[in-house]
């Protein structure tokens, strides 16, 4: 979550400094506030799912690696040997 820790945490406002004219600010600041996180959240999600798509298709092209070297060898391609041959 870099994009909502960013928003968060970077520079936290301290309450007691705001006095009365933090009051029309935090009207105004809220709804901003609100779509900035939302779209953090967004940014955020779509990161997650492209790290498990490009997770997925590693592990994808490390079994089409072993099923090929199989083949090249003469040997028959199965299952177990595929990832007998990962494991090593």
């Amino acid at each position: 979550m870099k994009y909502i820790n960013y928003i968060l945490n970077d520079k936290p406002i301290n309450p007691d400094q705001i006095g009365v004219i933090g009051i029309p600010v935090a009207v105004v600041a809220l709804p901003v506030m609100t779509v900035l996180l939302f779209g953090a959240g967004l940014m955020d999600g779509l990161r997650y799912h492209k790290l498990r798509y490009h997770r997925r298709q590693r592990v994808l092209r490390k079994k089409r690696y072993a099923r090929h070297v199989l083949a090249s060898l003469g040997h028959e391609v199965t299952r177990d040997k595929v990832m007998m041959l990962i494991a090593a």
